[in-house]
């Protein structure tokens, strides 16, 4: 055990002493700057100035005060050599050799940390110009982040609201066998913002309240009116079974497309009169569907961006509804209800 530790204790002295002779200094003949044992590169040594190795410590704060960036200076001190073999100089007095008055037009283009290094006003400038390209990626990075905060919100209430428009346009045939298609129907259009008319009624509602009570069989839908409401093709699925309805008015119902008029052909027997006002998923092929309608009576279209051939459509309804009217007019005037949305 005792030789096991004389032994230890012997190798940390043995690597002490190669530490210190790494770094031990260098004699007073040795030239600071010497040549590379395999090459003609001359090494320039590291200079360390530091106020504890200065001889003069008031000295000292006035040399660095008049040395500037690309000056020329001279230097006294130790040379030592590092634990990496790297020749270095504690300096212990600095000499101003030459003063840089003018710049290398090479130099400056071709290095420009040492026009950096050189010229303060120059270096102010880029100082200037780092802090504007800054606050332009702030500003910017604060401007994107905005809008891709709002996209998801806005991403977010889309998924919402369509959500919310398939719950209320679903076809819930238990609840039509509860209460009867016309009541259910009723429903539908008024908890999406929609209005109806039943039968022996002079006004048209819009309060859910509103609907009569009763039995199935016991009120009767005659007019269906949805203005700028959230009605879907899936909802038209509560049509089937109205046998007094006469009159249907859609206008600007964003989401009514070609399949609602299809749907139209379970009321055929009762539909008298169709009012399709600013639908923008209504095509040529739904239209065309109308004429499949015989008992239609009246026909208002207007403003139907998606009629790319509205003369052919006119025309196919009145060979097909000779004795229906058919007015085809963009100038329609819109519902009074839109004053109100």
């Amino acid at each position: 055990m005792y030789n096991e530790l004389k032994r230890r204790l012997k190798a940390e002295e043995q690597a002490r002493k190669q530490t210190i002779v790494q770094e031990q200094t260098l004699s007073a003949n040795d030239e600071v700057t010497s040549r590379h044992e395999n090459n003609d590169q001359e090494l320039n040594p590291n200079i360390m100035a530091d106020l504890q190795f200065y001889y003069d410590q008031t000295k000292f704060a006035i040399i660095n005060i008049r040395i500037n960036r690309g000056d020329i200076i001279g230097t006294y001190g130790k040379p030592i050599r590092t634990k990496d073999d790297e020749l270095s100089l504690i300096s212990s007095e600095l000499i101003i050799l030459t003063l840089t008055l003018h710049q290398l037009s090479k130099t400056r283009l071709c290095q420009r940390y040492l026009d950096l290094m050189i010229n303060d006003s120059v270096r102010q400038k880029f100082i200037v110009k780092i802090k504007i390209i800054n606050y332009i990626r702030q500003f910017m990075t604060t401007i994107l982040t905005r809008r891709l905060t709002s996209n998801i919100s806005l991403t977010n209430n889309r998924q919402f609201w369509s959500w919310l428009n398939y719950v209320w346009n679903r076809y819930d045939r238990k609840r039509v066998q509860e209460i009867g298609p016309d009541r259910a129907c009723a429903e539908w259009l008024l908890r999406c913002s929609g209005s109806v008319r039943f039968k022996n009624w002079t006004s048209i509602t819009s309060d859910y309240n509103a609907i009569p009570s009763g039995g199935p069989g016991q009120c009767k839908l005659e007019e269906i009116r949805a203005i700028k409401a959230c009605i879907t093709s899936d909802g038209f699925a509560y049509l089937d079974g109205l046998t007094d309805l006469k009159k249907i008015h859609l206008e600007k119902c964003d989401q009514v497309g070609d399949g609602s008029i299809i749907r139209f052909k379970k009321v055929n027997d009762t539909l008298e009169s169709i009012a399709l006002i600013d639908l923008v998923q209504i095509s040529d092929n739904g239209l065309s569907n109308l004429s499949d309608l015989k008992n239609l009576k009246q026909i208002i279209l207007a403003r139907l961006p998606g009629i790319k051939n509205r003369e052919g459509i006119i025309k196919l309804l009145h060979n097909e509804l000779p004795k229906c009217t058919v007015n085809y007019d963009d100038d329609y005037p819109p519902a009074p209800e839109l004053k109100d949305k």
